[in-house]
């Protein structure tokens, strides 16, 4: 089987939200909102099953409208549920949480952590108020790792990203996210947040960002911050990667830096392009057909990340062509 653990999906209350409040926006194309619409392709490439997440709602953050700002998360959480229930073999949630709000997000653990389609919680990697790694978000954490939900970071557009050494060429979403998202998970790490949830466990996308090539680095210069361990043997222990890089070397690096057993393949459709290009990245690899079939399906089944009817369900064998 395959099984593609980063798409995303933007659920009817999101896309209005957007069109209200940020209408120059265009994160939220057609096929972002359109489910049906890329079963074909997913069938064509073999793409068996998907995690599905929203695309991260910009500049519609809490604010000072904290009971908005959950209301939305509430709603976006139900549509997606509502989407992924009319197709529980090829589809499951990650969903999305409040973090500033603490209360409003063990709220929403609470109220779907035990649902059978959500497979784990999305994280933006914000780089202001409300940053993953704040001590007041430990009870959420460990409501999560009780449920066996593991947290997914995920760039974001804010400050960080939005900085002027980025405007130029693109560099927000070549440079700045990959180095967001590693930011944060390392801030999770070093903060000791991972000793005080042990089993909380981390999904880093675009194959961990910039740390497994920068992982001496870390010990060198950071340490082991206020946690028990560095950040290598956080990355080694407590964390899976996706695939979504598509240069060899890198995933060259991660392997050697971490294992096979903790790469899952992700598209991140429909912003990387076509899903044949993140399949045909682990085929052309050269790694060995064993550790082809883990990254494909067998590390995300070990992880609890499928449905009963992903498991049930007959693999399409499709020529992947």
């Amino acid at each position: 089987m395959i099984i593609d653990v980063h798409q995303h999906y933007s659920p009817p209350a999101l896309t209005e939200a957007v069109a209200r409040e940020a209408p120059s926006l265009r994160m939220l194309t057609d096929p972002c909102r359109d489910l049906d619409g890329r079963l074909p392709e997913m069938d064509t490439t073999g793409v068996d099953a998907a995690l599905l997440s929203i695309p991260h709602p910009c500049r519609l953050s809490p604010g000072d409208d904290r009971e908005g700002y959950l209301k939305l998360a509430r709603q976006c959480n139900d549509e997606l549920l509502a989407a992924v229930e009319n197709r529980p073999d090829r589809f499951a949630a990650l969903i999305s949480l409040p973090f500033g709000d603490t209360e409003g997000s063990l709220a929403e653990v609470e109220r779907l952590g035990g649902h059978p389609l959500v497979k784990g919680v999305i994280g933006f990697a914000v780089s202001g108020p409300s940053r993953l790694y704040e001590p007041r978000l430990e009870p959420v954490y460990q409501a999560m790792a009780e449920r066996g939900l593991p947290l997914m970071l995920h760039p974001v557009m804010d400050e960080f990203t939005a900085h002027s050494s980025f405007e130029a060429y693109s560099l927000f979403g070549s440079i700045a996210s990959p180095v967001q998202e590693s930011v944060t998970a390392a801030q999770l790490m070093l903060s000791g947040m991972l000793d005080r949830v042990p089993e909380l466990k981390l999904i880093i996308p675009h194959l961990g960002g910039v740390l497994p090539y920068l992982a001496q680095r870390l010990i060198d210069q950071s340490g082991t911050g206020a946690a028990e361990h560095d950040c290598l043997e956080y990355l080694r222990t407590r964390c899976l990667v996706d695939s979504c890089s598509y240069h060899q070397p890198a995933l060259s690096c991660a392997k050697a830096t971490m294992s096979a057993q903790q790469i899952l393949l992700g598209s991140d459709y429909p912003y990387r392009g076509s899903l044949r290009r993140a399949v045909s990245d682990i085929e052309t690899s050269g790694l060995p057909a064993p550790e082809q079939s883990a990254i494909f399906s067998g590390n995300a089944e070990r992880a609890g990340l499928l449905t009963d009817a992903m498991l049930a369900r007959t693999p399409l064998g499709h020529p992947r062509a």
